[in-house]
């Protein structure tokens, strides 16, 4: 699962243009679901925690000390997670995020552009995080999941846009299903697992999970 993020062909970032903005929670989305999926699978556990740095202002006590050793079937050496962390006043706030959840359109709210103190729309807030983890694991995209709070800062990232969703219903990713250029033909398509498009992430329920919060 960590290098699948590494794998820049699934355009899942809005850095890559403008269908990895518009794919960018969707793709996520399906992500943490496999990942929640092969927890229990694998080591019985449940649920995946969020963490909401508007409230949690460090990184999570129980977590602080733990930098596993990730091995990666494509890479001979594993990865250290290695861990370093900002100050919490430069996390995103409570009213920063009530400013991104104002947004009624879509694209305005996923965007990665400036639009509000801190960062732009969800995906820019979603970067600000990373980089509030100076010369670490998190602030890598190719290794970024490889370190656990990655799983916990996308849980939260995506707790919010499913109280956006919430609150602006029928506000959908423009992914059409077909185009003439064959990287967008599937840009619906949740890459690499095919079973998953656009519209099985319009709601959480049909993943199988919730947030209390």
């Amino acid at each position: 699962l960590v290098a699948i993020h590494g794998e820049m062909v699934h355009d899942m970032h809005g850095y890559m243009g403008p269908v990895g903005s518009q794919r960018f929670l969707a793709w996520h989305r399906v992500y943490l679901s496999v990942f929640q999926r092969a927890l229990k699978q694998h080591l019985g556990h449940g649920p995946l925690p969020y963490w909401d740095w508007t409230t949690d202002r460090a990184i999570p006590a129980w977590l602080d000390g733990y930098q596993p050793l990730v091995k990666l079937p494509s890479k001979a050496a594993p990865i250290q997670v290695v861990r370093k962390s900002g100050p919490p006043e430069d996390l995103p706030t409570s009213a920063t995020i009530e400013t991104v959840l104002a947004n009624t359109d879509f694209t305005r709210f996923t965007s990665v552009l400036p639009s509000v103190k801190d960062g732009g729309g969800l995906e820019g807030i979603h970067n600000s995080v990373h980089g509030w983890f100076p010369d670490s694991t998190m602030n890598e995209v190719a290794i970024a999941p490889a370190d656990p709070i990655f799983w916990m800062h996308h849980a939260n990232i995506d707790r919010i846009w499913a109280i956006w969703q919430f609150n602006n219903p029928g506000q959908v990713p423009n992914l059409p299903a077909s185009l003439l250029d064959d990287q967008q033909r599937a840009a619906n398509v949740m890459d690499p697992w095919p079973q998953y498009t656009e519209l099985d992430t319009r709601g959480i329920d049909g993943l199988g999970y919730a947030y209390d919060g």
